[in-house]
């Protein structure tokens, strides 16, 4: 039996006999544990990896979508779920910002494989959805972007904006266009400057 393969298990050495004289043998999974399995269990075929093929199985059927599961959410289901939550949820402390002020997430949106296939996955955890060009249009695909924070600080509502070189930008766009300090361009502008 040594030497042997059995599903991820390969056969090392006879190991000796268990409790009830049956023989065991040492042995190496894929997974790289050593186990000490019974003969027996292995010509049967009810052993075939040290446990780590069971718990794939487990951790695979509790998923959403790859993305979820009941103990925890990937950072792409969470981004998903918390747009949902501020935007149908009057009891989210964010509701007030969003749905409250009629924000909607499109219809196609209500199931996370539809967003997934528009958004892809987040970037990473420095990225949020960022509703642009409009920010105060819907979260549907023409509408969302992944976005960092700086990215997302000018283009929120309260923004100063400025036109620049023939187009619309804020503030801090046209103070890094412009490469003069922000602090200076917006005293200009509190002194009535253009």
């Amino acid at each position: 039996m040594t030497g042997a393969r059995y599903g991820r298990i390969s056969v090392i050495a006879r190991h000796g006999r268990d409790n009830q004289n049956n023989i065991t043998w040492q042995c190496r999974c894929d997974c790289g544990s050593s186990p000490i399995i019974r003969g027996k269990s292995l010509r049967t075929g009810d052993t075939t990896s040290c446990g780590c093929r069971s718990a794939e199985v487990c951790r695979a059927r509790s998923l959403t979508h790859g993305h979820a599961t009941k103990a925890a959410m990937t950072p792409t289901f969470r981004s998903w779920s918390a747009m949902m939550n501020r935007c149908n949820n009057p009891n989210n402390a964010a509701y007030q910002s969003y749905g409250g002020r009629g924000i909607i997430v499109c219809s196609r949106w209500s199931a996370f494989d539809n967003f997934l296939t528009d958004m892809g996955e987040r970037p990473s955890l420095k990225h949020s959805i960022d509703r642009y060009p409009d920010n105060d249009g819907n979260y549907e695909p023409s509408n969302c972007r992944w976005a960092t924070v700086s990215q997302q600080a000018r283009n929120r509502r309260n923004n100063r904006m400025v036109m620049f070189d023939g187009r619309q930008v804020t503030l801090a766009e046209a103070a890094e266009l412009s490469g003069t300090n922000y602090h200076t361009l917006r005293g200009r502008l509190q002194n009535g400057r253009t």
